[in-house]
């Protein structure tokens, strides 16, 4: 299975290199996660695919977003066993 990279702009990269958004590790870029504030490789193995991003990826990991998922179903059902 082929993952899909990051496609920043030169100027949107240049940007979140010095923010430190993105950073390169041998030679490979990575992206830090927005949740975990730990650093990924910039690809689609590791962060979902996102057409509305600058770099065609979302901002949260993987990992911390299926966290997110599940805790909000979680409290969802919470919400729906008290109303009840």
């Amino acid at each position: 299975m082929t993952y899909k990279q990051a496609n920043p702009d030169d100027k949107t990269l240049a940007r979140r290199l010095r923010r430190g958004v993105y950073a390169y590790f041998d030679a490979e870029l990575h992206k830090r996660c927005l949740v975990c504030k730990e650093y990924w490789p910039a690809d689609t193995e590791f962060f979902y695919d996102s057409k509305t991003h600058h770099d065609d990826i979302g901002d949260t990991c993987r990992a911390c977003s299926c966290e997110q998922r599940q805790h909000h179903r979680a409290n969802s059902n919470q919400r729906t066993m008290a109303a009840a």
